[in-house]
């Protein structure tokens, strides 16, 4: 459920032949006593038999303090530990979830089912993704080389989901010399969503590019990554001709 301030129109139809429709706009402070960061968890793709570990981080809104009082999932898909946190002055709960490592390929679904005092609902927080063999993986790595275009650029979109630094030299040689404008492009977008940091500087040469789609999602990749050093890349791409990378 979405919270902060909210909007929302509706329409309600009448016999009264001079306003069969009235519009009535509602606004509104949605508020709630504990919220999750990220309030959903998409986990990409994972290697099989490799660790996955990531956190969930609660924070109180309308309640004084975060106390967790059970933590269960749905399925037995996933570990967990929580600890207290405090970041800039704001105390709450980090849940680490890690994924168990015997899970046979394909997609998972779980949701962790947070209980807190207070009689407050409990916090739901779907948890997805799928595990890939090495045999995809190495798949997926060829048909990077492929001589087909929409091979190429499948394939790095799907690489871009996968947690697997071993594809991300080649995506960085594929953002700077392939020949297809869409296939640099997806390769940008996957190092993006992989957060390479090794691919900095091959980014910040693509906000460059003679293309405009590969301009644009390089700088969508740099501020993924958040680096300081991608300052004035990101400075140079606000005054872009094209109204699409500004």
């Amino acid at each position: 459920m979405a919270f902060g301030h909210q909007e929302r129109t509706t329409q309600v139809h009448s016999d009264d032949p001079r306003n069969p429709v009235v519009s009535l706009k509602m606004t509104g402070e949605v508020k709630v006593a504990v919220y999750a960061l990220p309030p959903m968890l998409s986990l990409g793709g994972v290697m099989q038999g490799e660790p996955m570990t990531q956190s969930i981080r609660l924070f109180p809104s309308a309640i004084p303090q975060v106390d967790i009082k059970s933590m269960e999932f749905n399925r037995s898909l996933f570990t967990m530990q929580n600890k207290e946190i405090e970041i800039r002055g704001r105390k709450g709960q980090e849940i680490v979830v890690t994924l168990n490592s015997a899970l046979p390929p394909g997609e998972f679904k779980d949701e962790l089912v947070i209980g807190v005092p207070n009689d407050i609902p409990p916090i739901r927080v779907p948890i997805w993704g799928a595990v890939v063999t090495q045999e995809e993986f190495a798949k997926l790595m060829k048909e990077l080389a492929s001589e087909d275009p929409d091979v190429r650029s499948d394939a790095a979109d799907a690489l871009g989901e996968i947690h697997n630094a071993a594809s991300t030299q080649p995506l960085i040689q594929v953002l700077l010399t392939d020949k297809s404008e869409e296939v640099r492009s997806s390769a940008a977008d996957a190092l993006g969503m992989k957060q390479a940091t090794e691919a900095l500087d091959a980014l910040i040469k693509a906000t460059s590019d003679p293309d405009v789609l590969v301009r644009d999602s390089a700088v969508e990749a740099l501020d993924a990554l958040g680096d300081a050093r991608a300052e004035e890349a990101l400075k140079r791409a606000l005054a872009d001709e094209d109204e699409m990378v500004r």
